[in-house]
């Protein structure tokens, strides 16, 4: 038979041992937070905290990162990457209904968010993430990366506020009810502490559905659980969720093994979804394409 805590450490009036090491535990983290408060220190804190954060799945990336740099200054062929456009075509064929859902991580949400406004007839959801919706001061450090041979246009189209993404932004409003008429459901998630793309260039009015948080920065938003939370939900309320393909874009500088760490937990928990998703390594330096619909 298990021992009661109280059995094994008696005391008068049943003395409760371990209630009381959690309440002095709890008084000490109130006192320590009051005074972090009163010090000024809270946003110290969690910004070094997110710091580590950051660096640690930064450190990860790092041999990839080098990897996509080797590539570029050799010259890699274009059998290296795939082609996005290509390979969302190859999918919507396939697809039962002819519909997907794409999920794009900051470059990855430009080139998706781009593909279904030209075509909101062949995608269910576009689900965005640390996306860099009115482009970002921080893509003007891209130019840096030209002696590796790792600049191209989309630098350009990234850049804060330009006129390429200030066209893909107005078309965006203009046929916001073109979008609803084929049902596609644009998802913006956005980090508050984004170094790389600061909040107010992640956001993009009259989305469908919005998740805001702190404490997460551009590289630990896609390890979030909060992420990975709000994901599954869209996918399975999309219409036609169950049976639509998944293709999954990376952003700058990176490739499809980023999304390594998702893929374990969606294989662990939800193998369904896991077994429609397609992930590809695309040359992130060529133009996101778009092109004004007719109307």
């Amino acid at each position: 038979m298990a021992t009661r805590l109280d059995d094994a450490l008696p005391g008068p009036e049943g003395f409760h041992f371990a209630a009381r090491a959690i309440e002095f535990y709890d008084v000490i983290q109130q006192r320590a937070a009051s005074l972090e408060h009163l010090l000024g220190l809270t946003t110290p804190r969690k910004a070094a905290a997110n710091l580590l954060r950051e660096t640690a799945y930064l450190t990860e990336q790092v041999p990839h990162i080098l990897l996509g740099f080797t590539r570029k200054k050799n010259g890699a062929s274009s059998s290296v990457y795939a082609d996005v456009h290509e390979t969302i075509d190859a999918l919507v064929e396939r697809a039962p209904d002819h519909r997907i859902i794409l999920i794009g991580y900051s470059l990855g949400g430009i080139h998706a968010r781009a593909y279904a406004q030209m075509h909101p007839e062949h995608v269910a959801l576009c689900f965005m993430v640390v996306t860099p919706q009115q482009g970002t001061p921080r893509a003007n450090l891209g130019r840096l990366l030209r002696v590796v041979n790792a600049y191209g246009p989309s630098v350009e189209q990234m850049i804060a506020n330009n006129p390429w993404i200030e066209a893909l932004n107005d078309q965006y409003i203009a046929d916001r009810e073109r979008f609803r008429t084929h049902g596609t459901r644009f998802v913006n998630f956005r980090a508050m502490h984004d170094e790389l793309v600061p909040r107010r260039y992640s956001a993009l009015p009259g989305v469908d559905a919005e998740y805001s948080f702190g404490g997460l920065g551009h590289m630990s938003a896609v390890q979030s659980a909060r992420l990975y939370h709000h994901l599954i939900r869209e996918i399975r309320d999309v219409s036609g969720g169950n049976d639509c393909p998944i293709l999954l874009l990376h952003g700058y500088g990176l490739d499809r093994t980023m999304f390594r760490r998702l893929s374990s937990q969606l294989q662990a928990h939800h193998p369904g979804i896991v077994g429609r998703m397609h992930a590809i390594s695309y040359d992130y330096t060529k133009a996101v394409t778009f092109i004004v619909p007719q109307r």
